[in-house]
């Protein structure tokens, strides 16, 4: 299970990686023109990871043996000497190390901090939202005159700039300043953007978020992509609300009265919410302000995106080939009429009972003593397969498959002791 576990974290690193790096060279094409595609993206940069973990991908791509083979287990044998009756015995006593127990306990303690700090996030917020109070007549009459998605609308002392949270049920919070001070077009442009955050369902978005900084949490380009998701999400929806270059430059001026009064968000912001933070604001006026004001992408973006989106979730890694344990060991066998020994350095593969694969470096070495006669048999694993050497005596002489075979059980038989 630990081993499955590391192949598949093996496996998500690497997707992550490419899907990170396609996305950013699709963004810096169609970033100002279509952001709400970009956010769709990075989302799936985010939920591709979780769904390898999970089960792998539809359509996989073989990764070389040699970027999984650490995740091996190592089989290490040493010699066990005893006598019965007078004959000495000497018989293997193998431990395997498995890296990749090692590697899932790291992975797994990780994560449970990860989950404890997003944990601490939203009790925070519902700590927010249950001291918050219900909306004044006019941030009511306000939200009425904007329709569109059913939210609830609520005024927050512990913030400084407008915020949503909550996956199933978002609630938009309202600073008590904007709610005393802003004017009616702050407040109006602030809700058009909220509420497109709650249509758009942004709220489980933040929650698939969450879930992939969890899961990835070790792997920077998994937070670089939750940055990329909100600053693109942030973007989409102030985009959404404008329609020419006039709203643009007005919804602008509102924002930079709102980032006025926005001093101490930063340290209040949570991973469970999308808060509105003097960075954020700044970066969310420049975009405003760029002349001219770019076209929606439209249907086509959306399509693009959608396509791009769909190769990215289906087309993943897979393991070329399992991997196989690394065995070393020096056994050896006396017995009344006979004796034999084993040496071996090797990652070995068996075909029932024949060696059929020993990779590149390694060896096996086998010899058995009978009547007198001493054979041995050498195999070595070269880049063209196994090299044999076979001995009666000292002497060279043909291989002897019969022998080959019978030494195969024996050195398995020690193997699984």
């Amino acid at each position: 299970m630990a081993t499955l576990l590391a192949q598949r974290l093996l496996l998500a690193s690497i997707e992550t990686t490419f899907a990170t790096l396609i996305v950013l060279a699709v963004s810096a094409v169609a970033l100002r023109r279509a952001p709400r595609a970009v956010a769709l993206l990075w989302l799936v940069v985010l939920a591709k990871p979780l769904l390898t973990i999970a089960g792998g991908s539809f359509v996989r791509v073989p990764v070389p043996r040699e970027l999984h083979a650490p995740l091996a287990a190592r089989a290490e044998a040493t010699k066990v000497v005893t006598r019965r009756g007078g004959v000495a015995q000497t018989r293997v006593a193998t431990t395997t190390r498995q890296p990749a127990n090692a590697l899932a306990l790291v992975w797994l303690a990780g994560a449970l901090a990860a989950g404890a700090r997003s944990l601490y996030h939203r009790q925070r917020l519902r700590r927010i939202v249950a001291s918050s109070r219900v909306a004044s007549p006019r941030i009511d009459a306000a939200r009425a005159a904007l329709g569109g998605f059913a939210v609830e609308v609520r005024i927050s002392d512990a913030l400084d700039g407008p915020a949503i949270g909550g996956a199933l049920r978002p609630v938009i919070l309202i600073p008590a300043w904007m709610d005393a001070r802003a004017d009616d077009a702050q407040l109006a442009w602030t809700l058009r953007h909220e509420l497109r955050h709650a249509g758009a369902r942004d709220t489980l978005a933040l929650a698939l978020r969450e879930l992939a900084l969890i899961a990835m949490w070790f792997h920077p380009l998994i937070w670089l992509a939750a940055a990329k998701w909100e600053g693109a999400t942030e973007r989409a929806c102030d985009r959404d609300v404008v329609s020419s270059d006039a709203d643009a430059v007005d919804y602008a001026d509102a924002l930079y009265r709102t980032l006025l009064h926005v001093r101490q968000q930063r340290r209040l912001q949570l991973a469970a919410g999308l808060f509105a933070t003097r960075s954020k604001i700044g970066t969310r006026i420049a975009a405003l302000v760029e002349r001219p004001l770019a076209p929606r992408a439209g249907r086509l973006g959306g399509a693009a995106a959608c396509a791009i989106g769909a190769i990215l979730i289906a087309v993943g890694c897979g393991l070329a080939a399992p991997p196989r344990l690394h065995h070393h060991g020096n056994v050896e066998e006396v017995f009344d009429d006979h004796s034999y020994a084993m040496q071996y350095d090797a990652v070995i593969g068996f075909d029932g009972d024949r060696i059929d694969s020993i990779a590149p470096g390694g060896f096996v070495e086998m010899r058995e003593t009978r009547d007198g006669t001493t054979r041995t048999l050498r195999l070595d694993g070269t880049t063209n397969g196994i090299s044999r050497a076979y001995a009666v005596d000292g002497h060279d002489a043909p291989p002897d498959p019969v022998f080959e075979r019978a030494m195969t059980v024996q050195l398995r038989k020690s193997m699984n002791r």
